[in-house]
Formats: structure tokens, C-alpha cells, sequence
């Protein structure tokens, strides 16, 4: 089947209960984005039930390359910017309490 020029994928975002995240649940094809969300909501949502769906034009997603994958990993010099990780709490008089007066 070949798309006209007025067709338009649609990435389908889907969020199960309310308050979790979105999640990408596939694409539909319409040249109406009001008819996408119809779509979505008939493939994605009538079935298991969902607490709300977006549709996007895949044109508007910007996303990154499997070839930038080196751009995310972790230096090792870095770890402490990783979630969970606490810096150590400071002792009163090490020097570096900026509550003391240096009078």
C-alpha cells in the first residue's frame, strides 16, 4: 500500500493508569490528527483500557543515533552525579563550614 502525500504516521503513546509514565505502544497512519487519536484509541486503548493516549507526527520527534550511544555512558569520574549516590555529610570545624567566622 503506498502513502499519499496527505498521510501521516503517527507515533502512539499510551499511559496504563494514571500517574505512570507514558509509553510508546506503536504508530497509525491518518492525514487528520483528531482521526489519528481515533485510531490510537481503537488499536492502543479499547482492549486492555488506558488512562490516556497522545498521538505525534513521527516528523516531529527528534531522537538521537545509535552512533551518539558513546555520548551517554558514564565516566567513572562522574559517578557521583548518578541517582541514589549521597555525598558525604560535612563534620562541623573541617575548614569548609561556612557558618564560621574567620575573624
Amino acid at each position: 500500500m503506498e502513502r499519499t502525500k496527505e498521510e501521516t504516521i503517527f507515533e502512539v503513546f499510551r499511559m496504563d493508569k494514571r500517574g505512570t509514565p507514558y509509553t510508546h505502544v506503536g504508530s497509525v497512519v491518518s492525514g487528520d490528527p483528531d482521526i489519528a487519536l481515533l485510531t490510537a484509541q481503537e488499536c492502543y486503548g479499547r482492549r486492555e483500557g488506558c488512562a490516556a493516549i497522545w498521538v505525534v507526527r513521527r516528523s516531529n520527534i527528534t531522537m538521537t543515533t545509535e552512533e551518539m550511544e558513546d555520548e551517554f555512558t558514564v565516566s567513572r569520574e562522574k559517578m557521583y552525579r548518578l541517582p541514589g549516590l549521597r555525598k558525604k555529610k560535612r563534620k562541623k570545624g573541617d575548614g569548609n563550614d561556612s557558618s564560621e567566622s574567620t575573624g
